[in-house]
């Protein structure tokens, strides 16, 4: 067995004690016959080990780790936040949408008014011309719905 895979078992068996967080906080390391050094969370019967202490890392800040959140939580809350604001945007492209028509029908309302005479339809199909007072008022009317939506 070479040195370097032998420090890849040490590493290995060091790493594996300390995710199974030793339980009882304590570790052994010894040097067999061989020269291999050992670590475990119980003293070989026949040999000395030296013992070591393991604690875990204490934040500096205690509050920390409570402020801390996981980075699921983060996800989540990062996605709503986007889905709300693509549900703003969604929202002001239809209110865009909806205030360019309003706009060009305001418009086209206008420009019929302002050419002349103006004239409806009647029930029998006959045609009754709008009366200069009632010209002048839908023309106003339609001039507050152009100043409301052609903005």
């Amino acid at each position: 067995m070479t040195l370097r895979s032998s420090c890849r078992s040490s590493l290995v068996a060091i790493a594996v004690l300390f995710a199974c967080g030793a339980a009882s906080g304590q570790a052994y390391k010894w040097v067999d016959e061989n020269g291999r050094t050992h670590f475990s969370d119980t003293p070989p019967p026949d040999r000395r080990a030296d013992r070591l202490t393991i604690r875990p890392q204490v934040p500096e800040d205690p509050q920390a780790a409570a402020r801390q959140r996981g980075w699921q939580t983060q996800l989540q809350e990062s996605n709503v936040r986007n889905a709300q604001q693509q549900a703003q945007q969604e929202a002001a492209e239809r209110d865009r949408a909806m205030m360019e028509r309003n706009c060009a029908n305001a418009r086209g309302e206008l420009d019929v008014l302002q050419r002349g005479r103006v004239f409806r339809t009647g029930p029998n199909g006959e045609r009754q011309y709008l009366e200069d007072k009632d010209r002048s008022a839908a023309l106003a009317a339609a001039q507050d719905k152009a100043a409301r939506y052609c903005r």
